[in-house]
C-alpha cells in the first residue's frame, strides 16, 4: 500500500482519537469511516487488518440487499417471523 501523505496522517490520527471517546456523534462516526487508513501499519498482512472504503461498502449494499424468503414448509430461513 502506498504510504500515507501528511494529511492522510493527521486525519488517520485524529479518527484514532475520536474513537477512543466513550460515545460518538453521527458526524464523528462519519469522519472515522472517512478518514481512517488501514495502510497506517505495516502489518496488515499478518493482523487481517483489512478495511472496505465507505463509498464502496454503500454501493455493494444498494446493489446487493438480503431479501429473506420463506421457505416450502412455511418457516423463515432466519427464525420465527
Amino acid at each position: 500500500m502506498a504510504k500515507l501523505s501528511k494529511a492522510e496522517w493527521k486525519a488517520h490520527e485524529e479518527a484514532k482519537r475520536i474513537l477512543t471517546k466513550d460515545t460518538l456523534s453521527h458526524d464523528e462516526k462519519l469522519y472515522v469511516l472517512e478518514n481512517w487508513h488501514e495502510s497506517a501499519t505495516n502489518d496488515n498482512a499478518r493482523l487481517g487488518a483489512f478495511f472496505t472504503p465507505m463509498a464502496l461498502a454503500i454501493d455493494l449494499r444498494e446493489q446487493h440487499q438480503y431479501v429473506p424468503s420463506q421457505r416450502p414448509d412455511g418457516r423463515w430461513p432466519l427464525g420465527p417471523a
